[in-house]
């Protein structure tokens, strides 16, 4: 028997990745969330527009790639007959390259711009119960917030740190290595289990000062 605390094993604060004007929350306060679920949304007017403008872009691009493209397959023809110079060819073949190159561009800019709009919504990295909220819609906040916007603790499963004597160190440790450790919480006055579960670790030595085992 050993007295112990609960310990989570994981507690995550939420920060967003931009900075940005708060335009929604979609959770409470306490309550349980699950992994992937909105917590937040930022206002994306601006990130969508960069989007359009990417891809207005790229269509550009791609207009003139295709334009370049005809041209150089033509002088290449002309070429093979002799009526277009080499030079030319090697002209018209370099601006059809320099177009494909920009369209390459175009894309990663897309993506960028994706991956940007797609920040404005923040989602929960772990299930679990929400704390205090941090922020309010038609908050600013900012990446390089070290409060965040609220922090989620993991409650399923749940760690619990106790003691137990150290004369049972090798007791433990061998039902710990045959994986037949069970543990059950029970209330401090001994009326309720709370849980049952598993040991998972223990310390490599007894503590000196006071003859206990940390598990």
């Amino acid at each position: 028997n050993g007295i112990g605390t609960v310990d989570p094993l994981q507690s995550v604060t939420v920060r967003p990745r931009i900075d940005g004007q708060v335009t929604g929350i979609r959770f409470t306060e306490g309550q349980m969330i699950e992994k992937g679920s909105v917590l937040l949304t930022l206002d994306d007017r601006e990130l969508s527009s960069a989007l359009t403008s990417a891809k207005a872009k790229k269509a550009q691009d791609e207009a003139q790639w295709n334009s370049a493209k005809t041209e150089a397959q033509r002088y290449a023809s002309l070429a093979e007959k002799g009526v277009a110079s080499a030079s030319t060819l090697e002209q018209k073949n370099a601006l059809s390259e320099q177009y494909a190159a920009a369209v390459q561009y175009d894309d990663a800019m897309i993506k960028s711009a994706e991956t940007q709009l797609g920040f404005a919504t923040v989602i929960a990295p772990i299930s679990g119960r929400t704390g205090f909220k941090q922020v309010d819609v038609g908050s600013v906040v900012s990446a390089s917030s070290t409060d965040g916007i609220v922090t989620i603790t993991q409650m399923d499963p749940i760690a619990v740190s106790f003691v137990a004597p150290g004369d049972r160190f090798g007791e433990i440790r061998q039902a710990l290595s045959e994986k037949i450790a069970a543990v059950t919480l029970i209330t401090t006055d001994g009326s309720r289990v709370l849980a049952k579960g598993q040991l998972t670790t223990m310390d490599n030595s007894v503590d000196a000062s006071n003859g206990s085992i940390h598990l």
